[in-house]
């Protein structure tokens, strides 16, 4: 080989590795998001609840206001992932099983979130 080729096949060899590599990465950091029909198919066949279900169960006590959810399955369960500002501006992410509605992290709701109505007065 020339040097112009052994560049040449250093330079793509370099271009292919990266590229391997940025997509490993890519789809370790975000898990197996499914698209809405998928959701909507999970939803009907009653293997998970429709979001709206599981936010208006989980937030029934807050001031709460939801900014993002992703639905993702991890070791074989179905799991929302929800981006929740509180009343008091505070964001944060709360991990749901998409099943049953119970709540996987953190381990309780803020303290902001009160469970009967007296109590919110």
């Amino acid at each position: 080989m020339t040097r112009l080729n052994l560049v040449q096949y250093f330079s793509l060899l370099t271009c292919v590795a990266f590229t391997n590599f940025s997509a490993l990465a890519h789809d370790q950091a975000h898990p197996l998001e499914p698209d809405h029909e998928l959701a909507k198919s999970l939803v009907a066949s009653g293997i998970i609840r429709s979001l709206d279900q599981t936010l208006a169960e989980l937030l029934r006590h807050c001031n709460a206001e939801l900014l993002d959810a992703h639905l993702y399955q991890s070791d074989g369960e179905w799991r929302y992932d929800l981006y929740i500002r509180f009343r008091q501006g505070i964001v944060q992410s709360l991990i749901v099983n998409a099943s049953d509605g119970t709540l996987i992290s953190p381990d309780k709701l803020p303290g902001d979130c009160l469970p009967d109505e007296a109590a919110a007065r």
